[in-house]
């Protein structure tokens, strides 16, 4: 069983959910601690240790196509203490891919400039022998429900292809259109009025 992971989403889980007390050599580590508890978690749950691990660029193409993407996200009037916090925080998020899991033995690491980690994770779930198992908390990816099933860690919650058909009265290809209809307000979408 593959199981392919949203860095990003684990790590800000990490971020908000654990304390400032963790360090290792004068740096922080709680989002690195974190991180590493929740995989061998998810590892002991679904009895596998076939990892893909995927990972947001800094830059994005949605961004330049759509200037206002995500832009409630990151409002330039935060407190300097919050914006301090990022950077701690994207520095575990760079140890994690470049240092920790290369370090475990980890191969199957995935970044690709101009690219959230939703694209590179619809990628695998279509190209991988499956059964695979996507673990992220976005609701975009059921629209890829067709070649994985998605785990939500927060809500300990597997959602199939048959669960999301029952509960919407859709296929999950028609998704991306209630999406686009519908409009986003995590994501600073706006719908069809």
């Amino acid at each position: 069983m593959n199981i392919i992971i949203d860095c990003n989403y684990i790590a800000y889980t990490c971020r908000f959910a654990l304390s400032e007390g963790l360090t290792y050599r004068g740096n922080r580590t709680e989002i690195i601690f974190g991180f590493l508890k929740e995989i061998l978690s998810i590892s002991e749950h679904f009895n596998s240790d076939d990892f893909f691990f995927c990972l947001d660029s800094r830059e994005s193409e949605r961004k330049k196509l759509y200037p206002s993407y995500k832009a409630n996200r990151r409002p330039d009037d935060r407190p300097q203490e919050e914006k301090e916090l990022d950077a701690i925080a994207y520095k575990q998020f760079d140890e994690i891919r470049t240092k920790v899991l290369p370090d475990l033995g980890f191969k199957n690491i995935y970044m690709l400039e101009g690219y959230e980690s939703d694209d590179l994770m619809a990628i695998l779930s279509k190209q991988l022998p499956g059964p695979n198992i996507v673990v992220s908390n976005d609701k975009d990816m059921y629209q890829i429900l067709s070649y994985c099933s998605l785990y939500s860690v927060s809500k300990k919650q597997l959602t199939t292809k048959v669960e999301f058909e029952r509960t919407f009265k859709i296929k999950p290809e028609e998704w991306a259109e209630v999406k686009a209809l519908a409009g986003c307000s995590g994501d600073n979408v706006e719908g069809i009025p």
